[in-house]
Parts: structure tokens; C-alpha cells; sequence
């Protein structure tokens, strides 16, 4: 009977032993799966970590090009800024120059529209004086012949 009852306890746990066997090859199935989903994530996350390092780094330089491309926009502007008050003061000088000629101009051409005049009224006086003359000169051939 205890003969009976050792071989049925033995039995058993064999059963038993055999069921944990079985639940440890699962559990040790599952940890491979597991194991090797993880090291594939990992192997994502190191491709997503250099992909995200390499964007990082690209944009790093876009933003340093960026910040480059706006230091010489505005030096250009400075610059142009500075260029559009030099020709401002320019066109004011010139301005005061061009009216400063046109009243010299305007003075002149009063002085030689006058001048003008009393040649012509001189002139005239000149050709009455020459007619006269010559009537004088004519009227004394006439009283001489």
C-alpha cells in the first residue's frame, strides 16, 4: 500500500514536474519572443535615435545657415540703409544747388531780357538818327544838284 501509495505520489509528481516543464519552456518561449522583440526595438529605437540625431544635426545647421542669412540681409540693409542717406543728402545738396543755379539763371536772364531791351530801344534810336542822317544827306544831294 505504501508501495502503491509512492508509486501514485511519484506519479503525481512527475505530472507535476512535467506541467512546470511545460510552463517553464512556455516562460522560456516567451522570453525569447520577448527578448528578441526587444533587441528589434531597440534596433528601431537606435535607427529612430540616428535618424532623430541626423535631423537634429540638419536643422542645427538650417538654423546656424538661417541665422547667417539674416546677419547678411542685414548688413545689405544696414548698408542699403546707409547708401539711401548718403544719395537723401545728396539730392538735398543738389536740390540747394539746382535752385540756388536756377535763381542765378532767372537773375540773368531778367539782366540780359533788359540789356536786350535797351539794345533794341538804343537800336532804334540809332536807326531813326541813321534815317535821319540819310534824309539830311539825301535832301542836301537834292539841293546840291
Amino acid at each position: 500500500a505504501e508501495a502503491a501509495q509512492a508509486q501514485a505520489e511519484a506519479e503525481a509528481a512527475t505530472k507535476l514536474a512535467e506541467e512546470w516543464k511545460s510552463r517553464l519552456l512556455h516562460v522560456a518561449e516567451s522570453n525569447r519572443q520577448l527578448a528578441s522583440e526587444l533587441a528589434t526595438a531597440r534596433e528601431r529605437g537606435n535607427v529612430d535615435l540616428t535618424h532623430a540625431a541626423e535631423a537634429k544635426s540638419s536643422m542645427a545647421a538650417e538654423l546656424e545657415a538661417a541665422r547667417n542669412e539674416v546677419r547678411m540681409r542685414t548688413a545689405q540693409a544696414t548698408q542699403a540703409q546707409a547708401e539711401a542717406e548718403a544719395a537723401k543728402g545728396l539730392a538735398e545738396e543738389m536740390k540747394s544747388r539746382l535752385s540756388r543755379v536756377s535763381g542765378r539763371a532767372a537773375e540773368s536772364s531778367r539782366q540780359l531780357t533788359s540789356q536786350l531791351e535797351t539794345a533794341r530801344e538804343r537800336g532804334h534810336a540809332d536807326l531813326a538818327h541813321a534815317v535821319e542822317a540819310q534824309s539830311s544827306v539825301t535832301a542836301e544831294l537834292e539841293a546840291a544838284r
